[in-house]
């Protein structure tokens, strides 16, 4: 474990190659994506935009001190989802 911040692009990525799969992955701000689901009139919950929106950062060592779990890197942690 570590101060390893990953975006959640990178943790896409990481669950693709993990579970085998491809898609194709398409950035977009967040306005233009209120503004789609809008238009398109999708049921996503607004406070779940606002949340994925927001840097969640933690200072090191809380989930050792609160939880007392030892953090592991999270790309060598993905094998589970391989497909068997």
């Amino acid at each position: 474990g570590g101060p390893e911040p990953h975006s959640l692009l990178a943790l896409a990525h990481w669950v693709m190659r993990a579970t085998g799969r491809r898609r194709s992955l398409v950035r977009v701000r967040l306005p233009y994506f209120r503004a789609l689901i809008r238009t398109l009139r999708l049921p996503v919950n607004p406070f779940f935009l606002d949340y994925v929106a927001v840097n969640r950062v933690d200072e090191l060592g809380s989930v050792i001190r609160y939880f007392g779990l030892k953090p592991a890197r999270l790309e060598e942690q993905l094998h589970y989802l391989a497909p068997r």
